[in-house]
């Protein structure tokens, strides 16, 4: 009753109510790139047109990232057994995937308790786990339900049900529609839209400023006038960080002043990959060409630093990594996969190689160590790519029609 009678007042674009928007999460201890998203997309809206909530099923990281950014976070709690990760929940028996059921139902009686005075235009979901959480309250009460999915895959039944339970299903990038059926993606068509992050671009007077990239240098202890190539990631399999370890005999029999530096940590579960990553330097023709940067915390000094980045990953969503390189002018070399191809669209950019092709990776590399290929033409030229389509600006607006479209269609 009261929705049909706020209705008009929230159409009148004369007197219009903020947007009630909730922001759902199902990993409040991470920090990772589809988290950071969340908190700069909610941190980006404007505040006058949404009144933002982020809900997440226990406190953490995310939750206290928010409340520092004056937006409020509701913890709606889930069984610790539920909120599983690497397929774990898969593996239960028959009990246990009652109870899971259960729970989910359970999550969503008191999410709807918690929101149901205060209606949500929309509520979005930064996974596909969240969505699963949401679903009963979603079917039930109608509200507008986002759907937003930021890696690659394969079509299964969690993305078989999310494709018909949310209003809008969002990919983060153009290949990443392949987690959809050919029939579904057909079917579904006016549901499933590319909606890609936006970052902020930094001052291009900066990024020129070489100065900071020679002092990074002399930190790490790399030559001046040696040829670099970077690998920003957490150390992690997916990343490739072995294939480019493979590709570097290739690269230094063609440019014999390349060196090779890993700019990330990796975490507790990939300490094992880190430990046979040091044994294949160690192994390797030159060894004493990679440093281990470790986590930076100037990336624009590590940027003008580089020389071209590279990212041999074996999956991805949309990777930052390459959009931040190329805002910063620099040449890129990535795998083939997911969203690279919709951030290299042009020879100035950089180029793309079949995963785990060491020898096409290789040719890569001393293509553009080995051409004019940091002119300030070509940088300008990446940095303008960056401007049009990942920019801060075109990441909320984005938001804004999809969310205008909502409610168009309730």
């Amino acid at each position: 009753m009261y929705d049909k009678l706020l209705r008009p007042i929230r159409q009148n674009s004369e007197f219009q109510l903020p947007k009630r928007l909730l922001l759902v999460d199902s990993r409040p201890h991470s920090l990772y790139g589809a988290q950071k998203n969340l908190w700069k997309l909610a941190t980006a809206l404007d505040p006058s047109r949404y009144r933002i909530t982020y809900v997440a099923p226990a406190d953490g990281k995310m939750a206290e990232l928010f409340r520092s950014s004056s937006i409020d976070a509701v913890v709606v709690p889930i069984g610790s057994t539920t909120n599983q990760f690497g397929g774990a929940v898969l593996r239960y028996g028959l009990w246990g995937k009652f109870l899971v059921g259960l729970s989910i139902i359970q999550f969503s009686w008191h999410f709807w308790r918690r929101f149901r005075k205060d209606r949500p235009d929309a509520v979005f979901t930064n996974d596909i786990r969240a969505l699963v959480y949401c679903t009963p309250v979603l079917l039930l009460t109608r509200w507008p339900g986002v759907w937003f999915h930021q890696t690659d895959g394969k079509p299964d039944w969690l993305t078989w049900l999310g494709v018909r339970v949310a209003r809008k299903a969002l990919v983060i990038a153009s290949a990443c529609r392949s987690i959809f059926t050919p029939r579904d993606q057909a079917k579904f068509a006016d549901k499933i839209e590319v909606f890609h992050s936006g970052f902020e671009i930094p001052n291009w007077s900066k990024v020129c400023n070489k100065q900071s990239g020679l002092e990074y240098r002399k930190q790490l202890n790399v030559p001046q006038t040696a040829k670099v190539v970077g690998l920003v990631a957490a150390i992690h399999e997916r990343k490739g960080h072995d294939a480019l370890v493979a590709a570097s005999h290739e690269v230094l029999s063609r440019v014999d002043d390349a060196y090779f530096v890993f700019i990330g940590d990796s975490s507790s579960t990939s300490q094992e990959f880190e430990h046979k990553l040091r044994q294949l330097v160690a192994i390797s023709s030159h060894p004493e060409r990679f440093i281990w940067a470790g986590f930076c915390n100037d990336m624009q000094a590590a940027y003008s630093a580089i020389d071209v980045v590279v990212l041999p990953s074996r999956s991805e969503g949309l990777p930052g990594v390459l959009i931040e390189a190329l805002a910063h002018g620099k040449p890129v070399v990535a795998t083939e996969i997911a969203g690279v191809s919709d951030i290299i669209t042009d020879p100035v950019h950089g180029r793309m190689v079949p995963v785990d092709h060491v020898p096409e990776l290789a040719k890569a590399i001393c293509e553009i160590l080995l051409s004019n290929f940091n002119s300030e033409e070509q940088a300008k030229a990446r940095r303008e790519h960056v401007e049009n389509n990942f920019s801060m600006t075109k990441y909320t607006q984005r938001f804004d029609e999809i969310i205008a479209s909502l409610n168009e269609n309730n």
